[in-house]
């Protein structure tokens, strides 16, 4: 059993513990390693600089399906 996903979220909480999350819901199904944290980066950049410590970071796939032809 391999599922694929269709949203990649990310969840940052910095050393003050405010806390951001972002999601990107995509077109198509992905499970490849290398392209979830390509994305992943893409979505943290969009955050924006800022001088706060990361405390917290996490990487989740959702909107899973069972992946067809294996």
């Amino acid at each position: 059993f391999r599922s694929v996903g269709r949203t990649i979220v990310i969840k940052v909480r910095y050393a003050d513990f405010t806390t951001l999350t972002k999601r990107r819901t995509l077109d198509f199904p992905i499970a490849n390693q290398e392209e979830i944290l390509r994305i992943s980066e893409e979505i943290f950049d969009s955050l924006g600089e800022t001088n706060k410590g990361v405390r917290l970071l996490g990487i989740t796939l959702t909107n899973l399906e069972d992946k067809v032809g294996e």
